[in-house]
């Protein structure tokens, strides 16, 4: 009998087993011995069935339990007692050419974590945006959490959408229509379609910009108007997903504003939630509430950042099917996996560097914190943070302040590069 493993990937292996019609003549007797154990014909009791007649009916049996025993002694043997093929997900078998008293060979397939010496980056420059605090930021923080104590006011006809200082607060109602781009008729089957929106420029448009592109529209129009949107053009989380061919017709059917009045004591202790009384100390809380806001972003920027560095300096390739197999028997959530694969690809990618981080960078991990009574979850929290701190230290880290707007921006985009701990859910099934 031949076994060997071969490399076909960074992450991919595949177990050869090729043995002759002797080298399984033991195999066999045992497995047509387990199956006349089990097997009653008329004529016969229970384990009396002749072993000739057993091979002859139960042929395909057979050969599957030999295949699956023989399998599972070489695959334990080679491949899980190897201590440098650490294996990821399940294996699966790619190929089999074997009848009964014949030769046999299988081929099974299985992903490893990728042998790679992680790159020295103490000369390594990392370019990290940081998110700088102005007065406007202070200034939008305060509105928002005093307007769930205002009430919005229609909007005066001689009053535009989105006016410059007073229209940061607006709010606007829609209705969009699919239409044919050359007739501008309404599309059939489309009618039913017609949705309405509601459109806050303090919340929605201000804390994520990939609405800007439809929020833009409204700025300066009124209570009623019509207009055209070219669906090709437009990108928005409000109408990416209904047909690109079409335009759409929109209809502004409400507009809102919130006055803002003068802060007084009562207002003051109403935004903080009591944790000041007067309207002077309101915005020093302010300040030192977003300035904490502020610090937890740039720790996740850093993170981020680092994190698709030290992608880029090790680079593997992770094989497609990985994640499709581990949740083949789950199609719900391998909907989701795929509508959204990139993203959990970069989740594998950081999973399979902090392994080999673990491996080659012992010295960054806290001892104190490896020992500690706090759940998987917490401690793997902990040691990714420190993980990013020590080595954000190693690289020669070059800041780029960015407005709060692009970085908020960035927040939403990070959100994809997620902790191991995401990585472990997903071992756990495998």
């Amino acid at each position: 009998m031949e076994t060997f493993v071969r490399e076909t990937g960074d992450m991919v292996r595949v177990l050869e087993i090729s043995a002759d019609a002797a080298d399984l003549e033991i195999d066999v007797r045992m497995a047509v011995k387990k199956k006349q154990k089990l097997t009653a014909l008329p004529g016969f009791r229970i384990g009396r069935v002749p072993p000739k007649m057993i091979r002859q009916l139960y042929a395909k049996e057979i050969e599957e339990i030999v295949v699956e025993g023989l399998v599972k002694e070489v695959y334990e043997d080679m491949v899980l007692r190897d201590d440098e093929l650490r294996q990821l997900g399940q294996s699966r078998e790619i190929h089999r050419d074997y009848k009964l008293d014949g030769d046999l060979h299988v081929q099974i397939e299985f992903f490893v974590v990728p042998k790679i010496e992680l790159k020295d980056v103490s000369e390594q420059v990392l370019e990290v945006p940081v998110i700088e605090m102005t007065d406007l930021d202070i200034q939008r923080f305060i509105e928002e959490e005093m307007k769930e104590y205002l009430t919005a006011r229609p909007l005066h006809e001689d009053e535009k959408i989105g006016e410059k200082n007073v229209g940061n607060h607006d709010r606007v109602k829609v209705k969009v229509e699919s239409i044919d781009q050359g007739s501008g008729y309404i599309l059939l089957g489309q009618k039913d379609k017609d949705w309405e929106v509601s459109f806050d420029f303090a919340s929605t448009y201000h804390r994520k910009p990939s609405y800007a592109a439809f929020g833009d529209t409204l700025v300066g129009r009124s209570i009623g108007e019509k207009f055209v949107l070219n669906g090709g053009d437009v990108e928005s989380d409000f109408i990416e997903t209904r047909a690109m061919r079409a335009d759409f017709r929109v209809t502004i059917l409400e507009a809102e504003r919130y006055d803002w009045p003068e802060i007084d004591d009562e207002m003051a202790s109403k935004i903080s939630d009591g944790e000041v009384e007067s309207a002077d100390a309101l915005e020093e809380w302010a300040t030192e509430f977003v300035e904490e806001v502020i610090t937890e972003w740039n720790h996740e920027l850093v993170a981020m950042f680092l994190k698709e560095r030290l992608a880029e300096l090790n680079p593997f390739s992770i094989p497609p099917d990985l994640l499709i197999r581990a949740f083949e028997d789950d199609p719900e959530k391998l909907r989701g996996i795929k509508a959204d694969s990139e993203a959990v690809l970069e989740v594998i990618r950081w999973g399979v560097l902090r392994m080999l981080i673990e491996d080659q960078m012992p010295e960054l991990f806290d001892g104190d914190i490896l020992d500690s009574d706090l759940d998987e979850e917490e401690r793997e929290e902990l040691l990714d943070d420190q993980i990013v701190s020590k080595l954000s230290e190693q690289f020669d880290v070059k800041q780029i302040s960015i407005p709060k707007s692009r970085g908020r921006k960035y927040i939403d985009d990070a959100s994809k590069i997620a902790t191991p701990v995401t990585l472990l859910d997903y071992i756990d099934r495998w």
